[in-house]
């Protein structure tokens, strides 16, 4: 369901999710199924490709003035374009909400992994951890996470043999309402400007090429393998994508 996408003439969203592969494990009563993840490498990687064309071409013609929120320049911790010392920068978190969220709305079965339910990157895009955006920024996502992630319930579970009981909190999605994607895909498009002004920047370095976007968002995903499987459909995507309107509505 690729039309609730950010950008969804010009990336392949549904190549990326093609190359997150689940099953479903059942764990003990009244514990939420398990979700063990693998990825396709080369298609994420291709998926990135995509991404970094398209951020260098707006780059390239977008012009417009921007209040201080959207243009992480004049944020401030503004000089901190890698993530160090467990600390997440503003360029990793602002393309990993991008992603995560784009797939959040295609509505998949993936929605129920604690991928998608319990991800780091809510905290730090919700300024309550690491390095931060701009407060007006994060006020906006706070209002979009505290309607989209609810709290369900606590989930008990055993460790081996010790017969101690303990606590898993147990988050869910709430329903993809019409006035929520609309405040996502909004929010969504906040992000990406903010992404154009990064690439923009002459002092990034390798930062939203095609490596760097490929290794975050291997990262917001809990794989624990992957394939190297070349889509055949590579060819075919950079066609369609390039033959899109020139638009990031």
């Amino acid at each position: 369901m690729t039309e609730n996408c950010h950008n969804s003439g010009r990336l392949p969203w549904s190549l990326l999710m093609d190359s997150i592969h689940y099953i479903k494990k059942p764990t003990g009563h009244g514990i939420r199924e398990k979700f063990v993840m693998t990825i396709d490498e080369m298609n994420i990687y291709h998926f990135a490709r995509v991404m970094t064309k398209t951020l260098k071409e707006f780059a390239e013609t977008f012009k417009d003035d921007v209040s201080p929120e959207l243009n992480p320049l004049t944020w401030h911790y503004s000089y901190w374009m890698s993530s160090c010392g467990g600390q997440v920068a503003y360029p990793e978190s602002l393309l990993r909400i991008y992603v995560l969220l784009n797939l959040v709305l295609m509505n998949t079965e993936i929605n129920k992994s604690t991928m998608v339910t319990d991800n780091w990157v809510y905290n730090v895009c919700a300024g309550e951890a690491d390095l931060g955006e701009s407060p007006e920024l994060e006020k906006e996502f706070r209002s979009i996470r505290d309607r989209l992630i609810l709290f369900s319930h606590k989930e008990s579970y055993t460790l081996g043999n010790d017969p101690t009981l303990s606590w898993n909190t147990y988050h869910k999605l709430a329903p993809l309402t019409s006035e929520l994607v609309v405040d996502i895909r909004s929010y969504l498009k906040k992000v990406f400007i903010c992404l154009i002004r990064i690439y923009q920047c002459e002092r990034r370095g390798k930062t939203l090429e095609e490596d760097h976007i490929a290794r975050n968002i291997m990262h917001i995903i809990p794989y624990v393998d992957c394939v190297h499987t070349l889509s055949d459909c590579e060819s075919e995507c950079e066609h369609e994508y390039e033959s899109s309107d020139d638009t990031c509505d």
